[in-house]
């Protein structure tokens, strides 16, 4: 793999887990990316704290990310 170009979260999956143990969690291919769930964002942003960049799942991208690469 060379990279995880976005990320898609299986929404029956997450459903089975009891949300306290989904509120955070890091992809081991992404160590660099934090999932937080809605509920702890909206705290930090409570916060006003700084170096952090929130969006949603479905927004997040890889720069290096190219749709269509059908590999070597």
């Amino acid at each position: 793999m060379l990279a995880i170009g976005k990320l898609v979260l299986d929404e029956h999956a997450l459903a089975a887990i009891p949300l306290e143990r989904r509120l955070i969690f890091r992809l081991g291919e992404l160590l660099y990316t934090i999932l937080l769930h809605s509920s702890l964002v909206d705290r930090l942003r409570g916060w006003e704290a700084e170096g952090f960049k929130f969006m949603p799942v479905a927004a997040w991208y890889h720069p290096d990310f190219i749709e269509d690469y059908d590999g070597p």
